[in-house]
């Protein structure tokens, strides 16, 4: 339903929709694991019936990378169907989805991890800007940091993605996109926000960053960011 902000409403509202929100995902990368697929089917089937208007993806999509992409490759084309179905879906992505992680599950050994975090190349080769429809990107031709607007419930919605434990170059952009939309109701999408208990998370996993508070300050003087989704 609509917000308590409840910014310019459009007069088409039906008083309900929906969207889904589908944390990590990288335990289900493997080449016989049906899960993805059939979240994805589910999604595509009941679209109308629950009038979903989009989905978002919080980051871990993937586990790690290889040199046959063979993950970004499987869960790319499961997420397929969601296209077909008129379903936009956004997007963004965590430590696992970077070049930070190699096979294992580990940080990569001798590597620079807080320049590696920033290193989305394999990530932004299948996920492009133009996949998920963005309107606007921090770095042309990467997803890490984008957003886009929908128009749901009689309101003016804007999903805001940002990378993880943001660069503070990243922040000051992501405030800029919500002073130039302040009719639109806007829902970050970020991959550590939350800890386990419902807290705002108060460091940088130590390799990155800003802390999601750090975050939190920059844009919580907006009355019209509305929610925080992460992983």
């Amino acid at each position: 339903g609509a917000t308590d902000h409840g910014v310019d409403p459009e007069p088409d509202s039906d008083g309900t929709f929906s969207f889904a929100v589908i944390p990590d995902t990288q335990n289900e990368v493997g080449n016989t694991d049906p899960r993805m697929a059939k979240r994805v089917s589910w999604l595509a089937a009941t679209k109308a019936k629950h009038d979903v208007r989009w989905g978002l993806q919080s980051g871990d999509l993937q586990s790690w990378d290889t040199a046959d992409h063979y993950q970004f490759a499987n869960m790319s084309s499961r997420l397929e169907p969601l296209a077909a179905a008129g379903l936009p879906l956004i997007a963004v992505p965590g430590n696992h989805d970077t070049a930070a992680v190699c096979p294992g599950g580990s940080a990569c050994p001798g590597a620079n991890t807080k320049l590696a975090l920033r290193d989305t190349s394999t990530w932004d080769s299948f996920y492009p800007p133009s996949r998920f429809g963005l309107e606007g990107v921090y770095k042309q031709g990467s997803t890490a940091n984008g957003y886009r607007t929908f128009e749901a419930d009689g309101y003016r919605w804007l999903v805001l993605s940002l990378e993880l434990w943001p660069r503070s170059e990243a922040i000051a952009w992501a405030r800029g996109v919500v002073a130039a939309h302040p009719h639109d109701n806007v829902i970050v999408l970020t991959h550590a926000f939350l800890e386990g208990d419902g807290s705002v998370g108060s460091t940088n996993g130590g390799y990155g960053a800003n802390s999601p508070t750090t975050l939190w300050a920059a844009l919580d003087d907006f009355p019209n960011v509305v929610m925080f989704f992460s992983g």
